[in-house]
């Protein structure tokens, strides 16, 4: 559902893969779409997303797009956003003006 499963297709050992400690061999959007997958595992009632596209490609934004869509009335996510798209999503918007 992250679209970790095209981190995992590319790694010798698959989901054997041993990755350092700090994630310093994989791409931001990467090490995103990695921990996003290990939240999802978990079944969480309450996910928090802060720049969930941020470091992802176009594809990639839209597959995160789909699974936030997926997630509606399974989870409760706060998500924190510069990106109109995502924000179309929720049910409720709080803007922060300075």
């Amino acid at each position: 559902l992250s679209g970790a499963d095209s981190v995992v297709a590319r790694m010798p050992e698959g989901l054997n893969h041993k990755i350092g400690f700090d994630g310093s061999d994989l791409s931001g959007g990467e090490r995103q779409k990695i921990a996003i997958a290990r939240a999802l595992i978990r079944k969480p009632e309450i996910l928090i997303f802060d720049e969930v596209t941020n470091h992802l490609d176009y594809t990639s934004r839209m597959k995160m797009r789909d699974l936030i869509v997926s997630l509606r009335g399974k989870v409760t996510i706060l998500m924190v956003s510069h990106d109109p798209e995502l924000v179309k999503l929720c049910d409720q918007e709080i803007n922060l003006d300075l």
